[in-house]
């Protein structure tokens, strides 16, 4: 009795931890497109304002900041993809089948298209 009881109880927990985590990889792949669509806003911005020279804000050429701030992006990005990583991992310890998750196939491809330079996955 004791056994049917533990089996069931697993296989449920099992379905809510796939449950939960589905909705977990999902919200984090929306929040993720949206940084990515802000990032892509803000790279042309950067782009145009290098190219004129010229910032409504002042301060026209500051190569040592942006070059600094692409560092930062990098290091975020790929702070990015260790995290999907890990999300994907702890998942799998609770028993989600990670081949069937649809919602952390689409974040770890979002999460690899993030800069060409990174291909964890």
């Amino acid at each position: 009795m004791l056994l049917v009881w533990f089996d069931t109880h697993q296989r449920v927990g099992a379905q809510w931890s796939s449950e939960v985590f589905e909705s977990v990889a999902s919200t984090y792949f929306m929040q993720l497109e949206l940084t990515k669509g802000a990032e892509k806003t803000l790279r042309r911005l950067r782009t145009q304002r290098q190219q004129t020279g010229f910032s409504f804000l002042g301060g026209g050429g500051r190569n040592g900041q942006e070059e600094g701030s692409s560092a930062a992006d990098e290091r975020i990005e790929a702070q990015i993809v260790l995290d999907v990583e890990t999300l994907g991992r702890q998942a799998a310890a609770l028993g989600v089948d990670m081949e069937k998750s649809e919602a952390y196939q689409r974040l770890r491809q979002s999460a690899a298209t993030l800069s060409g330079e990174y291909a964890f996955f």
